[in-house]
């Protein structure tokens, strides 16, 4: 069955909202041995799902990291982000490799005393893939859940 529109859906993108993407291609074949350990080679800046984040202001992804283990097919992540109302937060999680694609939850994200994730720290997850010969690349996008109110949204790729 094929079911078509006339109206093509719209979203209207506020200020501090934002889409998030992530381009490539997936590597066609995959190791299955080793690891390796990826570094921060760019990320969108974290937007919010409610447009303000409860102040936080203008985000930046400030470092990260990826560690894949192809035999076991598992992947790590940590990265950290600071925003412009001068609160920083350090997030890490894990998850699985299927194909050339990777999933996974985040299972931290907190600060000392922001003014989201505190005192609890915040959860989420990511979903996203690897390229390039041998995996030397990867990314995800990612969504943090501050409970009841808003998320935290982005991309990060890893060289």
């Amino acid at each position: 069955m094929i079911i078509q529109s006339t109206a093509a859906p719209t979203k209207n993108i506020g200020t501090g909202e934002g889409i998030h993407i992530l381009m490539g291609i997936p590597t066609a074949s995959m190791p299955t041995s080793g690891t390796a350990t990826l570094n921060l080679a760019g990320a969108t800046q974290p937007t919010f799902s409610n447009g303000t984040g409860a102040g936080l202001g203008v985000g930046t992804v400030t470092s990260g990291q990826l560690t894949a283990n192809f035999a076991a097919n598992t992947v790590s992540t940590s990265f950290s982000t600071s925003y412009s109302s001068g609160y920083t937060y350090s997030a890490g999680g894990s998850g699985t490799i299927s194909g050339a694609g990777m999933s996974g939850t985040i299972s931290s994200y907190s600060a000392g005393m922001g003014p989201v994730c505190y005192p609890s720290a915040c959860t989420g997850s990511f979903k996203g893939f690897f390229a390039g010969a041998g995996a030397a690349y990867g990314g995800f996008v990612y969504k943090i859940d501050v409970p009841a109110s808003f998320s935290i949204n982005g991309a990060i790729a890893f060289h």
